[in-house]
């Protein structure tokens, strides 16, 4: 099994066995990395240094268990899935899940009885689906995350509507004096009744991109040489110089590289700079 791994000078194609060791991994790393330690070195803050490094930690990550590193993957889920418990419009939530679990132990065996004294039971019988997810962004973090490389790439593509089914935003509140009636309550536990009507929510909104995902298209980053020429398709390309972003500043590029797209079935190329802004009116065919 080949894993890639993106470097200055292309891509390189590394051996990978969920076997492997992570010093038999590492030991490939390090081969790389002395292959271009003189670009590390010079070109510390380039984004085609920050992709190669990425991968590698990647490559020495992959198939670890107990890193306590998260993958990207991981992490963007989080950010997505994961609220703060002082955003839910629903507090009995936040207070329920921070009680206490250890009473007993700190009241001892003869003070059981007490443990659960103005504890609380939630029935979720009409519990709206998204109510962990109320969150909603500022127009300040509206305009930060559509401003993002992720947001813009996603744009690119056309997408279908999509909808999610959700019931009312009713939660019901049982209190209890004692662990007994907390049991009794348990055991004869009431059936609903009222019937939950799910109601169906448009949640994101359909577009028509540049981009079917549906039909073949060909997708790649490109390092850009000093002469701001790079190749794609077999085809070679030169970017104007009238971008200030590929043009040499306080003997560094601000930006080396460049995102190609090939439609086949349209016979069209698209071209986007490292921000995901389209630069395709400034690159031609040499």
């Amino acid at each position: 099994m080949k894993f890639y791994i993106s470097t200055p000078s292309g891509t390189e194609k590394v051996e990978y066995d969920s076997k492997m060791s992570f010093n038999d991994k590492l030991q490939i790393v390090n081969d790389l990395l002395l292959q271009h330690d003189n670009h590390i070195a010079n070109y510390r803050k380039n984004s085609s240094t920050k992709k190669m490094l990425f991968d590698m930690g990647t490559y020495l990550l992959k198939g670890e268990k107990n890193t306590g590193v998260l993958s990207y993957k991981k992490f963007r889920n989080i950010k997505q899935r994961e609220i703060p418990l002082s955003s839910l419009k629903n507090k009995s939530i936040e207070e329920y899940l921070y009680s206490g679990t250890n009473d007993d132990l700190e009241f001892g065996e003869s003070n059981k009885e007490f443990v659960s004294i103005n504890q609380r039971f939630i029935d979720y019988e009409e519990q709206l689906v998204n109510e962990l997810y109320t969150y909603k962004k500022t127009n300040k973090e509206k305009r930060q995350w559509e401003n993002t490389r992720t947001y813009k790439q996603n744009m690119l593509f056309s997408c279908e509507r999509k909808y999610k089914y959700i019931t009312d935003n009713k939660v019901k509140i049982y209190k209890f004096n004692n662990v007994k009636e907390m049991q009794e309550f348990l055991n004869n536990y009431p059936k609903f009744t009222n019937q939950i009507k799910p109601l169906k929510v448009l949640i994101h909104n359909g577009r028509d991109g540049l981009i079917d995902k549906n039909k073949p298209y060909i997708a790649e980053w490109k390092q850009v040489n000093t002469d701001n020429e790079f190749e794609f398709n077999k085809n070679k390309y030169k970017i104007s110089n009238k971008l200030k972003q590929y043009q040499l500043n306080n003997d560094k590029y601000i930006m080396d590289s460049v995102l190609c797209y090939y439609i086949p079935y349209e016979d069209k190329y698209y071209f986007f700079d490292e921000n995901i802004d389209e630069i395709t009116k400034y690159v031609k065919q040499v």
